[in-house]
Formats: C-alpha cells, structure tokens, sequence
C-alpha cells in the first residue's frame, strides 16, 4: 500500500519489474529494471540524465493515483456500491 503514497509525491519512482511490483507498477508511471545491481544503477541514471523524462513519469503517477486511488475516488465507489446495494435490498 506505500507504494500509492510514493507515485503520489511526485518524484519518479524506481523499483523492480518482479510481479510484486508490477501488480501496481507500470513503465508508464514508475522506472521498472531488472532485479540486479546494474540494471537498479542504469535506471537511476536514466532518471537523473533525463529529468523531464521522469518528471513527465512522475507526473502520470501523480494522475492515475488522483484518479484510481484517491480518497475521494475510493469514497465515490464506497457509496456507489452502498446505492447499489440499498437498491438491491429494496428490489427484493
């Protein structure tokens, strides 16, 4: 669940391309490697050679967060299923 509060800080996040990670990660919003030394130190120094590159990465990590995983999208669903199921009971 950290990883949510990382992608929306706005800094670019680096992490491994194993499936724990990919679960939620994608190259769209985060700088995904190989799990070794080397790819981890390539990928850094993408990012830091690059910096409008991973500032624009960054930035799309910030938007899917405030969209898929805000408190307000989750707030919105919690009542949409609540409305849905009040209608559900009634229908009945």
């Amino acid at each position: 669940m950290k990883i949510y509060s990382y992608l929306h800080t706005g800094i670019p996040v680096v992490a491994t391309n194993l499936p724990t990670h990919t679960q939620v990660l994608t190259d769209a919003v985060a700088f995904l490697c190989d799990p070794t030394p080397e790819a981890m130190a390539n990928t850094l120094l993408e990012v830091l050679r690059d910096r409008e590159h991973a500032r624009q990465r960054a930035g799309r990590a910030v938007d899917l967060i405030e969209r898929e995983h805000s408190y307000a999208t989750f707030k919105q669903r919690l009542l949409t299923l609540y409305a849905e199921l009040d209608a559900l009971r009634h229908a009945s």
